[in-house]
């Protein structure tokens, strides 16, 4: 697979291709693309709330957008060449025969076509706004919902087992069948529990222990899953067979209880590995699991996969000040893609960095940057890559061909309606 060309992420690439044409108007295709684009520009976040991007009004979007066109439309007229000599000098007044009209194909604004849904991980007041009014934001209530691409509303949302189990639904990982989900409840003792995606199957795992356990992942087959076990003043990496029960520990991801614990473990589409990544908070206490509120952010953080034939654990060389998390792989299994500063475990922690989807090569080359934001991960097909920017959003693997799920779809991060920072593309049943 060809690696992910680099970019300026913040660019629209279709809007490269028009300026670069040297016009001297705009299409409708270019405004779609600028509005379709403006929501993805990363801002900063609102200090002590659950952290969420804070784009412009649309109006004033749609304004500036039309300004900006109109801005373009006349500086080309003025630097452009005329094509014959001034009306006003010794010319005909008659206007030149209109051009025949153009009529190219135009770009889709959304991927709101796709056949699909999302799974999507919520926290805080009911996505329908049912909770309302109030002035809590209320983290501590997690849920699963599934969304339509076709509307991406509360008004089609349906939440996933209500009150299965009564502790809530976190950090859920979809079988690559699309037919099993694997999650942790929201409890100081999280346990592991697995449902079918058409309701059925609902079961805990039988792992019983006076521990944590965090973060499931499904291994390629959904046969094994991998999680987090914090257990005493150790926390490590753990297999569990499904059909056995056997659990297996990678011994070489041991470490601390309190800071720097092995979170978030990816099994490679391969199988051959796990990627995994730690953060460093010096002395933030967590609330649950690995997760932070508060005013502190993590110092540092390692992004590292283990070899399953080996166990050996390698660290990758991502730049100093990165905090790596929500680690997912590109189809190949030859490159690890994650967020730097992960929302989903700092979501609600003040004086974070701006988050932003990166990508590096389990060789250690290929470091680099995409569009958006929070808990980038491929859809099953391998086609694109599904992000979350306060709008869910879809995009090529290298980055281009950035757009929404759908163009009309609701904010999903704000007091009424909660919070989704990670969603999952599930096929058709």
């Amino acid at each position: 697979m060809t690696r992910p060309r680099e970019l300026d992420p913040g660019f629209d690439p279709r809007l490269a291709d028009w300026l670069e044409a040297d016009p001297n108007q705009a299409p409708d295709q270019v405004l779609d693309t600028i509005l379709a684009a403006a929501p993805s520009i990363p801002q900063r976040r609102r200090h002590w709330l659950p952290w969420r991007s804070r784009p412009m009004n649309r109006l004033v979007l749609a304004g500036a957008a039309i300004a900006a066109v109109v801005a373009v439309g006349v500086s080309g007229m003025l630097l452009l060449p005329r094509s014959g000599p001034d009306p006003g000098i010794g010319a005909s007044s008659s206007p030149p025969p209109p051009s025949p009209p153009a009529s190219p194909t135009p770009s889709p604004v959304d991927y709101s076509t796709l056949a699909g849904r999302i799974l999507v991980e919520h926290l805080g007041n009911a996505i329908d706004r049912s909770e309302m009014p109030t002035s809590d934001f209320n983290p501590d209530r997690r849920r699963f919902y599934l969304m339509d691409p076709a509307t991406m509303t509360a008004d089609t949302a349906v939440e996933f087992m209500p009150g299965q189990p009564a502790t809530g639904k976190t950090a859920a990982d979809v079988s690559a069948d699309s037919r099993r989900v694997v999650f942790q409840d929201w409890t100081p003792q999280p346990r592991l529990y697995e449902a079918n995606l058409d309701k059925t199957g609902f079961r805990r795992l039988p792992i019983d222990c006076e521990c944590q356990l965090l973060y499931p992942d499904y291994d390629p087959t959904a046969t094994r899953i991998v999680y987090v076990r914090i257990e005493g003043d150790e926390s490590w990496l753990e297999i569990y067979d499904l059909e056995s029960g056997a659990m297996t520990p990678l011994e070489n991801t041991r470490g601390p209880a309190a800071d720097l614990v092995p979170e978030q473990p990816a099994w490679s589409p391969d199988g051959a590995m796990i990627a995994f990544s730690r953060l460093s908070w010096d002395g933030n206490e967590p609330i649950i699991g690995t997760v932070r509120y508060g005013d502190q952010p993590p110092e540092s953080g390692v992004l590292s996969v283990v070899d399953l034939a080996t166990g050996e654990v390698q660290d990758l060389p991502i730049p100093a000040g990165t905090l790596p998390g929500d680690a997912n792989w590109y189809p190949d299994s030859a490159t690890v893609l994650f967020t730097h500063a992960p929302a989903s475990t700092s979501g609600s922690t003040a004086n974070m960095p701006t988050g932003e989807v990166r990508y590096i090569g389990v060789d250690g080359t290929g470091y680099g940057a995409l569009p958006g934001w929070g808990g980038p991960k491929f859809i099953p097909d391998g086609s694109r890559i599904l992000y979350q920017n306060n709008w869910f959003y879809l995009m090529d693997p290298d980055g281009s061909n950035s757009r929404p799920v759908n163009q009309g779809a609701m904010d999903l991060t704000d007091l009424a309606q909660g919070f989704v920072y990670i969603g999952h593309w599930v096929d058709a049943p």
